[in-house]
């Protein structure tokens, strides 16, 4: 008796899957959309639901490798974690005999990487809504604790409408896990073009790893390719961890000098002197720059609006459009203390000695935003507006900026004197945030 082609084609490899085939009862395999290290993605149809969808399969050669089946699973765990309109929704996980497999959203669309080989620099416009869109998942997820330690061009889906999702968390990990860049055969746990200095090095990797890959790709749109090139991936991993790349302005004259600063401070070889998170970036991308430090003797308290267009939500599908008013608070010995508190020191008979002068300089301590509306969309914003906030402030000169751990022992229900007393500050910044809908 003749063996079918589908027969065949299943005894060579039970992941290899025509189109046309039924895959279990329940998907119909309409085309190969591509295939990696990992194990190949159709598109297909789940008739159940009668929606189209993506299914990556697991390779046969992995059926044994516990650490690569564990690695698969986690991408499940993982991505569904995470709730972000530009992170790819991850459905379920199943088996189907022995071919282990994940469901996912379809996106109709290239791959990023598909885009920059048929356009190798992109309109400005293109890429900062790319920028925009890729660093609101990078801060959702890190929001999380996930960081995707993969991130490249194949791993962002780009629709029709321009709409980016970032999937294939397969190597992503939690922060808790101290893992190093390296598997425990010493296979590197990245791609090489797209590695941090760290990951490359194998040292343990945060989310300051995929701020790094996040610059290369911004470099890449810009620029028309990575800075570092070479004949062989040992030469371009020995440049990424010992020179610096050249600035993108010498490839793309035209590019703003604001958006190269950006595109240079995702690739300091130091994590410590890169953007620290994803939150800092879509601050400086959605141009909210205020100086809000009093200037001489002036006025002793000032208020500063900041609309926010578009900013990271966390759980839902609307965006928040938030207003933040920043009110600083200058609290020194003499008359602007005074000024500010009345006679409410005086009556609480407290020391202020605590609170250093304005003459002995600026002493800033950044409190947790308060929040009007959906706690925890608009809670997501209000701690990443803190935390940019406070990367700011301690860039700047002739300023201290009081420590997380200072400001995490105060209470919100504390008189402010008693907090810039506990803190050592003498201008205390405080926030609203707040945002119903779309406003």
């Amino acid at each position: 008796m003749p063996i079918s082609d589908a027969a065949t084609m299943r005894m060579v490899d039970a992941t290899a899957l025509a189109p046309g085939s039924d895959f279990g009862t329940r998907y119909r395999i309409q085309a190969l959309l591509g295939q990696g290290g990992m194990g190949r993605v159709y598109k297909a149809l789940d008739k159940t639901l009668d929606r189209v969808i993506a299914i990556k399969v697991v390779r046969q050669g992995m059926m044994g490798d516990t650490e690569a089946l564990d690695r698969f699973k986690q991408e499940l765990l993982l991505a569904s974690k995470i709730s972000h309109k530009n992170i790819l929704r991850i459905h379920d996980m199943g088996e189907i005999g022995d071919v282990k497999f994940i469901t996912m959203a379809y996106v109709e669309g290239p791959d990023l990487h598909q885009i920059l080989h048929d356009n190798p620099k992109l309109p400005f416009e293109r890429v900062l809504s790319f920028s925009q869109q890729l660093a609101d998942a990078l801060t959702a997820a890190h929001a999380e604790g996930v960081i995707h330690r993969d991130l490249k061009p194949q791993n962002i889906l780009v629709a029709k409408d321009d709409h980016i999702y970032v999937s294939d968390f397969g190597l992503a990990k939690s922060f808790e896990d101290n893992n190093v860049g390296m598997t425990r055969t010493g296979a590197f746990m990245g791609t090489p073009r797209y590695m941090s200095p760290e990951q490359v090095e194998g040292k343990p990797a945060d989310q300051r790893s995929d701020l790094y890959a996040y610059g290369l790709i911004l470099y890449e749109m810009v620029a028309g390719d990575v800075p570092f090139t070479g004949e062989t991936t040992l030469k371009v991993m020995y440049q990424r961890i010992k020179e610096t790349p050249k600035s993108p302005k010498l490839l793309n004259p035209g590019l703003p000098n604001w958006f190269d600063n950006v595109i240079m401070r995702c690739l300091e070889r130091d994590p410590e002197t890169r953007y620290q998170s994803a939150a800092e970036i879509v601050f400086d991308l959605q141009g909210a720059r205020s100086s809000v430090i009093p200037r001489g003797g002036g006025t002793a308290t000032r208020t500063v609006q900041i609309q926010i267009p578009q900013f990271a939500e966390r759980r839902w599908t609307w965006v928040v459009a938030g207003v933040l008013a920043l009110v600083i608070l200058a609290f020194a010995i003499s008359p602007v203390r005074h000024l500010i508190l009345g006679s409410r020191a005086t009556q609480s008979g407290a020391a202020v000695s605590d609170i250093p002068s304005l003459a002995q300089g600026r002493f800033v301590a950044v409190l947790p935003f308060r929040v009007l509306g959906d706690e925890k969309s608009l809670g997501y914003v209000a701690e990443g507006l803190n935390e940019a906030l406070a990367a700011k402030l301690f860039q700047l000169k002739d300023l201290r900026l009081a420590s997380n751990a200072a400001v995490a022992s105060v209470s919100d229900k504390d008189p402010l004197e008693k907090t810039a007393r506990a803190v050592g500050a003498n201008l205390l910044v405080t926030g609203v945030v707040q945002g119903s809908g779309d406003n």
